[in-house]
Protein backbone atom coordinates (compact mmCIF):
# COMPACT_ATOMS: atom_id res chain seq x y z
CA UNK A 1 0.00 0.00 0.00
CA UNK A 2 1.03 3.41 -0.26
CA UNK A 3 1.95 4.60 3.31
CA UNK A 4 -0.43 7.59 3.94
CA UNK A 5 -0.28 9.77 7.42
CA UNK A 6 -2.33 12.51 8.80
CA UNK A 7 -0.04 15.81 8.96
CA UNK A 8 2.27 15.32 11.53
CA UNK A 9 4.62 17.77 13.17
CA UNK A 10 7.43 19.22 11.35
CA UNK A 11 10.22 18.00 13.63
CA UNK A 12 9.12 14.57 13.08
CA UNK A 13 8.96 15.13 8.84
CA UNK A 14 12.79 16.70 9.34
CA UNK A 15 13.53 13.83 11.51
CA UNK A 16 12.41 11.74 8.86
CA UNK A 17 13.66 13.27 5.65
CA UNK A 18 17.45 12.80 7.38
CA UNK A 19 16.75 8.81 8.25
CA UNK A 20 15.48 8.52 4.73
CA UNK A 21 11.85 8.03 6.07
CA UNK A 22 9.33 8.97 3.52
CA UNK A 23 5.98 10.23 4.95
CA UNK A 24 2.91 11.57 2.79
CA UNK A 25 0.39 13.02 4.53
CA UNK A 26 -3.35 11.36 4.56
CA UNK A 27 -6.59 13.20 4.02
CA UNK A 28 -8.45 13.39 7.51
CA UNK A 29 -11.85 11.91 7.59
CA UNK A 30 -14.86 14.41 8.22
CA UNK A 31 -16.01 14.49 11.81
CA UNK A 32 -19.36 13.67 12.42
CA UNK A 33 -20.27 16.53 14.84
CA UNK A 34 -23.39 14.23 16.67
CA UNK A 35 -20.44 11.54 17.72
CA UNK A 36 -19.26 11.23 21.27
CA UNK A 37 -15.30 12.43 20.92
CA UNK A 38 -12.65 11.41 22.67
CA UNK A 39 -12.22 12.53 26.14
CA UNK A 40 -9.74 15.30 26.89
CA UNK A 41 -6.13 13.97 27.48
CA UNK A 42 -2.56 15.40 28.31
CA UNK A 43 -0.13 14.22 25.49
CA UNK A 44 2.50 16.36 26.79
CA UNK A 45 3.04 13.91 29.43
CA UNK A 46 3.91 11.64 26.58
CA UNK A 47 6.82 13.58 25.93
CA UNK A 48 10.30 12.41 26.20
CA UNK A 49 12.16 8.89 26.13
CA UNK A 50 10.31 5.39 27.10
CA UNK A 51 12.10 2.66 26.67
CA UNK A 52 10.99 -1.00 25.74
CA UNK A 53 11.00 -3.16 28.95
CA UNK A 54 8.34 -5.19 28.69
CA UNK A 55 6.62 -7.47 25.80
CA UNK A 56 3.54 -10.12 25.53
CA UNK A 57 4.95 -13.74 24.87
CA UNK A 58 3.24 -13.67 21.60
CA UNK A 59 5.98 -9.99 20.71
CA UNK A 60 8.83 -12.25 22.28
CA UNK A 61 8.41 -15.37 20.45
CA UNK A 62 8.50 -13.22 16.86
CA UNK A 63 11.57 -11.51 18.66
CA UNK A 64 12.69 -15.22 19.25
CA UNK A 65 12.56 -16.42 15.36
CA UNK A 66 14.05 -13.12 14.53
CA UNK A 67 17.53 -13.72 16.37
CA UNK A 68 17.30 -17.36 14.96
CA UNK A 69 16.61 -16.89 11.39
CA UNK A 70 18.85 -13.12 11.17
CA UNK A 71 21.47 -13.49 13.93
CA UNK A 72 19.96 -10.03 14.64
CA UNK A 73 19.65 -9.04 18.38
CA UNK A 74 17.84 -5.69 19.03
CA UNK A 75 19.31 -3.41 21.77
CA UNK A 76 17.42 -0.66 23.78
CA UNK A 77 14.61 -0.59 21.78
CA UNK A 78 13.33 3.58 22.96
CA UNK A 79 10.38 5.65 21.49
CA UNK A 80 11.42 9.19 21.13
CA UNK A 81 7.70 10.72 21.90
CA UNK A 82 6.78 14.75 20.98
CA UNK A 83 2.83 15.63 20.95
CA UNK A 84 1.96 16.81 17.70
CA UNK A 85 -1.63 18.32 18.43
CA UNK A 86 -4.05 17.86 21.49
CA UNK A 87 -5.12 14.50 19.59
CA UNK A 88 -2.16 13.21 18.15
CA UNK A 89 1.51 12.45 19.37
CA UNK A 90 4.95 11.72 16.86
CA UNK A 91 7.89 9.11 17.60
CA UNK A 92 10.98 8.04 16.27
CA UNK A 93 11.00 4.39 17.55
CA UNK A 94 15.09 3.49 17.58
CA UNK A 95 17.31 0.62 18.25
CA UNK A 96 20.90 -0.76 17.97
CA UNK A 97 20.98 -4.02 15.98
CA UNK A 98 24.11 -6.35 16.61
CA UNK A 99 24.76 -10.15 15.60
CA UNK A 100 23.96 -12.78 17.85
CA UNK A 101 27.26 -13.85 17.60
CA UNK A 102 29.22 -10.97 18.34
CA UNK A 103 28.24 -7.33 19.58
CA UNK A 104 31.68 -5.50 17.88
CA UNK A 105 29.66 -4.32 14.85
CA UNK A 106 26.29 -2.95 14.81
CA UNK A 107 24.13 -0.07 13.25
CA UNK A 108 21.64 2.35 14.79
CA UNK A 109 17.88 1.34 13.28
CA UNK A 110 15.14 4.06 13.27
CA UNK A 111 11.79 3.89 12.10
CA UNK A 112 8.89 7.35 12.27
CA UNK A 113 5.14 6.82 13.53
CA UNK A 114 2.45 8.56 13.99
CA UNK A 115 -0.37 7.83 16.61
CA UNK A 116 -3.93 9.49 16.30
CA UNK A 117 -6.89 9.69 18.89
CA UNK A 118 -9.86 7.84 18.31
CA UNK A 119 -13.48 7.56 19.36
CA UNK A 120 -13.89 5.04 21.73
CA UNK A 121 -14.83 1.45 21.10
CA UNK A 122 -17.32 -0.64 23.57
CA UNK A 123 -13.44 -2.37 25.00
CA UNK A 124 -11.77 0.95 26.13
CA UNK A 125 -12.37 2.36 30.07
CA UNK A 126 -11.44 5.42 29.89
CA UNK A 127 -12.02 5.95 33.11
CA UNK A 128 -8.80 3.81 33.82
CA UNK A 129 -6.41 5.79 31.35
CA UNK A 130 -7.41 3.71 28.48
CA UNK A 131 -7.28 4.71 24.61
CA UNK A 132 -7.74 3.58 21.65
CA UNK A 133 -5.42 4.98 18.42
CA UNK A 134 -4.60 4.56 14.71
CA UNK A 135 -1.22 4.03 14.33
CA UNK A 136 1.38 4.86 11.36
CA UNK A 137 4.47 3.51 11.15
CA UNK A 138 7.40 3.80 8.56
CA UNK A 139 10.01 1.27 6.79
CA UNK A 140 13.01 0.95 9.27
CA UNK A 141 15.84 3.06 8.12
CA UNK A 142 19.70 2.33 8.80
CA UNK A 143 22.88 4.45 7.81
CA UNK A 144 23.82 2.69 4.13
CA UNK A 145 27.34 2.09 4.84
CA UNK A 146 27.13 1.22 8.28
CA UNK A 147 24.27 -1.27 6.82
CA UNK A 148 27.14 -2.85 4.76
CA UNK A 149 29.58 -3.16 7.12
CA UNK A 150 26.68 -4.80 9.46
CA UNK A 151 26.12 -7.49 7.02
CA UNK A 152 29.28 -8.02 5.78
CA UNK A 153 30.90 -8.56 9.30
CA UNK A 154 32.86 -5.20 9.72
CA UNK A 155 34.23 -5.74 6.30
CA UNK A 156 33.08 -2.63 4.69
CA UNK A 157 35.30 0.34 4.38
CA UNK A 158 32.53 3.16 3.34
CA UNK A 159 32.54 6.49 5.32
CA UNK A 160 29.47 6.64 6.78
CA UNK A 161 29.89 10.58 7.39
CA UNK A 162 28.81 10.50 3.19
CA UNK A 163 26.61 8.05 3.37
CA UNK A 164 23.02 8.05 3.31
CA UNK A 165 19.95 6.49 4.68
CA UNK A 166 18.53 3.16 3.03
CA UNK A 167 15.35 1.07 4.10
CA UNK A 168 16.11 -2.35 5.74
CA UNK A 169 15.28 -4.88 2.92
CA UNK A 170 11.41 -6.59 3.75
CA UNK A 171 10.58 -3.81 6.11
CA UNK A 172 7.25 -2.15 5.75
CA UNK A 173 4.98 0.62 5.80
CA UNK A 174 2.11 -0.03 8.53
CA UNK A 175 -0.99 1.26 9.81
CA UNK A 176 -2.63 -0.60 13.26
CA UNK A 177 -5.20 -0.13 15.66
CA UNK A 178 -3.51 0.24 18.90
CA UNK A 179 -4.95 0.09 22.34
CA UNK A 180 -3.14 1.88 25.42
CA UNK A 181 -3.02 2.22 29.36
CA UNK A 182 -1.15 4.98 31.11
CA UNK A 183 -0.11 3.94 34.20
CA UNK A 184 1.76 4.83 37.81
CA UNK A 185 3.47 1.98 38.91
CA UNK A 186 3.46 2.96 42.21
CA UNK A 187 -0.55 3.07 42.18
CA UNK A 188 -2.59 1.13 43.77
CA UNK A 189 -4.76 -1.63 41.69
CA UNK A 190 -7.88 -0.23 41.14
CA UNK A 191 -7.13 3.60 41.87
CA UNK A 192 -6.34 4.82 38.24
CA UNK A 193 -4.29 7.48 39.64
CA UNK A 194 -1.53 9.04 37.37
CA UNK A 195 0.23 11.13 40.29
CA UNK A 196 3.61 10.15 38.32
CA UNK A 197 3.48 8.30 34.53
CA UNK A 198 5.81 6.28 34.23
CA UNK A 199 4.40 3.48 32.15
CA UNK A 200 2.79 3.26 29.45
CA UNK A 201 0.95 -0.31 27.89
CA UNK A 202 -0.07 -0.32 24.22
CA UNK A 203 -1.35 -3.28 22.71
CA UNK A 204 -3.60 -4.79 19.72
CA UNK A 205 -4.27 -7.66 16.97
CA UNK A 206 -4.76 -5.63 13.75
CA UNK A 207 -2.31 -3.89 11.46
CA UNK A 208 -2.57 -2.97 7.70
CA UNK A 209 0.72 -4.27 5.17
CA UNK A 210 0.44 -3.14 1.36
CA UNK A 211 -3.45 -2.81 2.17
CA UNK A 212 -4.07 -6.00 3.08
CA UNK A 213 -5.62 -6.18 6.70
CA UNK A 214 -4.29 -8.81 8.82
CA UNK A 215 -5.72 -10.05 12.44
CA UNK A 216 -3.66 -12.08 15.18
CA UNK A 217 -5.49 -14.13 17.23
CA UNK A 218 -3.29 -13.13 19.86
CA UNK A 219 -2.53 -9.77 21.51
CA UNK A 220 0.77 -8.04 20.53
CA UNK A 221 1.48 -5.87 23.35
CA UNK A 222 4.62 -3.28 24.85
CA UNK A 223 5.42 -2.56 28.33
CA UNK A 224 6.95 1.48 28.20
CA UNK A 225 8.87 2.52 30.70
CA UNK A 226 10.83 6.17 31.76
CA UNK A 227 14.01 4.36 32.31
CA UNK A 228 15.32 1.18 30.86
CA UNK A 229 16.30 -0.25 34.01
CA UNK A 230 12.92 -2.17 35.73
CA UNK A 231 13.38 -4.08 38.87
CA UNK A 232 11.50 -7.34 39.07
CA UNK A 233 9.45 -5.89 41.74
CA UNK A 234 8.19 -2.91 39.91
CA UNK A 235 7.40 -4.88 37.33
CA UNK A 236 5.41 -7.05 38.97
CA UNK A 237 3.21 -3.85 40.55
CA UNK A 238 2.64 -2.86 36.98
CA UNK A 239 1.28 -6.15 35.72
CA UNK A 240 -1.02 -5.77 38.27
CA UNK A 241 -2.26 -2.55 36.63
CA UNK A 242 -2.90 -3.51 33.41
CA UNK A 243 -6.24 -4.12 32.33
CA UNK A 244 -8.20 -6.99 33.28
CA UNK A 245 -8.68 -8.44 29.63
CA UNK A 246 -4.87 -9.26 29.48
CA UNK A 247 -4.78 -11.37 32.86
CA UNK A 248 -8.52 -12.71 32.50
CA UNK A 249 -7.07 -14.22 28.97
CA UNK A 250 -3.91 -15.56 30.43
CA UNK A 251 -1.68 -13.49 28.58
CA UNK A 252 1.79 -13.77 29.87
CA UNK A 253 4.29 -10.49 30.23
CA UNK A 254 8.17 -10.62 29.61
CA UNK A 255 10.44 -8.49 31.74
CA UNK A 256 13.12 -7.57 29.24
CA UNK A 257 16.88 -7.26 30.70
CA UNK A 258 18.38 -4.11 30.11
CA UNK A 259 20.79 -3.83 26.93
CA UNK A 260 20.78 0.41 27.10
CA UNK A 261 24.03 0.78 28.50
CA UNK A 262 26.43 -1.56 26.40
CA UNK A 263 24.13 -0.18 23.02
CA UNK A 264 24.27 3.42 24.14
CA UNK A 265 28.35 2.98 24.57
CA UNK A 266 28.67 1.39 20.97
CA UNK A 267 26.75 3.60 19.02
Amino acid sequence: MKFTLATISAALLAVSSVSGAVINKRQEAPQDPNQAQPQPLDLGALNGTWYLTGVTQSVWDVYEIIQNTMNINLNCPHFEVAQASNTSFDAIVSAFLTHTTSNTVGVTASGAGAFMLQDSDATVNTTANENLWTAYGSQVFVNEANWKNFTSQGQSTEDPANAGSVAIPGTQPFEATVYSKLIDSNAQPGSETLENLDTVFLWGTEATFHSTRKRADEVYGLVLSKTPNVGEDVFNKTLALLPPAIAQNNITVVLLQDSCEGAQNNQ
